[in-house]
């Protein structure tokens, strides 16, 4: 706002200098970063929460989310022509009289992959860390997965005992299951300790 002074909101306004930065990355080949900030309360997927219009969000080629979950900081990363990463967990640290900078919390082991989460795990992961029941839409958004995909996995779920579904067509986790999940969720598997 202090730069441009239009309306965030409007993509008649937003757009024209949106257009003028694509112009000088093309123009000079090179990239653009543009720093935003988000507004305040949770959206599914980090880009959604950014404020004014969603011009912002559709305009990056890649685009860097940091958010504060507890104590932890988070970088999500999004992709326009790639799948993104998993949540990398980061820190800012200071140290012998160096300037301030981000590193990774816990560096992943040199040489190792982390296996990605299937669909079905994705789908645990977003029951157990919903506050309230959920829509299947709701599901899906959260779990970044096919509806037709979903459908089949609440489906299986349902039969197996893990997942409610209640007469308002919402969906959590059973009872006897939210435990499991919620370890699931925080990354170790549930019979890791079997």
């Amino acid at each position: 706002m202090r730069l441009h002074s239009v309306d965030e909101n409007a993509v008649a306004d937003i757009a024209p200098i949106l257009g003028f930065l694509r112009d000088l990355q093309r123009r000079f080949e090179t990239a653009v970063l543009l720093v935003h900030h988000a507004r305040k309360g949770g959206a599914m997927r980090p880009g959604q929460a950014l404020r004014g219009s969603s011009e912002l969000h559709a305009w990056g080629d890649s685009n860097l989310y940091l958010r504060r979950r507890g104590r932890q900081t988070l970088m999500s990363v999004e992709h326009r022509a790639a799948r993104g990463l998993e949540d990398i967990e980061i820190e800012l640290t200071q140290e012998d009289g160096q300037e301030p900078c981000f590193r990774l919390r816990q560096p992943p082991p040199a040489g190792t992959a982390p296996r990605p989460e299937t669909p079905e795990e994705r789908v645990l992961k977003a029951l157990a860390e919903a506050q309230a029941p959920l829509s299947r839409r709701q599901v899906r958004e959260r779990a970044a997965t096919r509806n037709k995909t979903v459908g089949a996995i609440l489906k299986k779920l349902v039969g197996e005992q893990q997942v409610q579904h209640d007469a308002e067509g919402r969906y959590s986790i059973a009872a006897s299951q939210s435990e499991k999940a919620a370890t699931a969720a925080n990354g170790s598997h549930p019979d890791a300790a079997r």
